[in-house]
């Protein structure tokens, strides 16, 4: 069983991946900005993944600067960033990371991570 954080600030779309994702056997903690997560990873907190939408709420680091900080503070964490728009898949280029586009029934990444914690 693989411990996965996934950070989401759509509601509905966060449940859908946290139901997926649980029924697969995985524990799952989900938030819905960047500062739960961070303050989780600091205080040690056991992670294997990190699922972080790139677009979250204004004001708030985007996804990819919290991806960038859980990095630093967990060098050997991987991190999925998520993406509603095509436009921004390109952002990660670090081999620790990948980027998905969202589907509307959650499938692909579910999909990408269970590839991720395969790997």
């Amino acid at each position: 069983m693989a411990r996965v954080v996934i950070v989401e600030d759509d509601e509905a779309y966060g449940y859908v991946i946290e139901k997926h994702v649980s029924a697969a056997g995985h524990q799952v903690s989900r938030y819905s900005d960047w500062s739960g997560v961070l303050e989780s990873l600091e205080a040690g907190a056991s992670v294997d993944l990190l699922v972080v939408d790139l677009q979250l709420p204004p004001g708030t680091p985007n996804g990819l600067s919290l991806g960038r900080m859980a990095l630093h503070a967990r060098p050997k964490l991987r991190v999925i960033y998520m993406t509603a728009f095509a436009d921004l898949a390109e952002v990660a280029a670090d081999k620790r990371t990948t980027v998905i586009l969202k589907s509307e029934d959650a499938t692909s990444v579910v999909s990408a991570i269970e590839a991720a914690l395969a790997s």
